[in-house]
């Protein structure tokens, strides 16, 4: 039979690497990293592969990034500008009065038409302004015209009481800012004179008063009558006009 030679013939023999692995051995699992190597063969690493893995990636993150933002804007405090407003300090209440509805604001008696003019105030005057000016006048009458002053320096906040009217001898004694060359002047009004004309109708009326903020210094205004005076300002104004303030006063009998 051919068998016995065959094993004769293997025998005991050496691995070429020094190793006994006779045919009785089974074959050594030396793959100690938990993998199955090869049952049948040789696999006889006796170390994983070195890991230099020391770990998971050093995180040089230091937290989360850094918030520069201090809170919101810093509020200055200067908010909006204020809104130009004129107004006559010196007004009492009538409206209880039927004309109330349209003008709850009545000028005092002795700011009528044989007195001087009151105190008028205003805020918020537009940044840029150069002159002011303001026009007192009826529009219950045609607009006729009661008091007419240009020419202001943006550098007061309003006129005060009794510088104008019949009682005030001329010349008046007017705002000006001699440094910027602007010098108030005063239009004729409607019964002729220059300055202020009070009121004095045969029925209550309601006034209007506006202060135009400008962006130039208006030329003289000479020739005419008040009304005629009067009309040139506006369309002076309306061309150099940056805003308009608006405020009102009722006079008449009954209150």
């Amino acid at each position: 039979m051919f068998f016995i030679p065959y094993l004769l013939a293997c025998g005991d023999q050496t691995a070429t690497d020094g190793s006994d692995v006779g045919p009785d051995d089974s074959p050594t699992e030396t793959d100690t990293d938990g993998g199955t190597g090869s049952v049948g063969g040789t696999d006889t690493p006796t170390d994983p592969p070195t890991d230099t893995d020391t770990g998971p990636p050093t995180d040089t993150d230091t937290g989360p990034p850094t918030d520069t933002d201090t809170g919101s804007p810093t509020d200055t405090g200067t908010g909006p500008p204020p809104a130009f407003t004129v107004e006559i300090p010196d007004l009492y209440d009538v409206s209880a009065h039927p004309i109330g509805a349209e003008c709850p604001d009545g000028l005092p008696e002795i700011y009528s038409c044989d007195g001087s003019n009151p105190q008028v105030a205003w805020t918020g005057i537009p940044a840029g302004t150069v002159t002011l000016a303001l026009i007192f006048d009826d529009p219950d009458a045609g607009d006729y015209p009661h008091w007419a002053i240009y020419n202001l320096p943006p550098t007061i906040d309003g006129l005060d009481a009794a510088i104008s009217g019949a009682s005030i001898p001329l010349p008046h004694d007017l705002p000006s800012d001699p440094v910027a060359g602007i010098e108030a002047r005063e239009l004729k009004n409607g019964a002729g004179d220059i300055g202020y004309f009070g009121s004095c109708p045969a029925d209550p009326h309601v006034y209007r008063w506006r202060l135009f903020a400008l962006n130039a210094i208006l030329p003289a205004i000479t020739s005419g009558n008040g009304f005629d005076q009067f009309e040139e300002l506006e369309d002076l104004a309306g061309d150099a006009q940056m805003d308009v303030a608006v405020a009102c006063s009722a006079y008449g009998p009954g209150f």
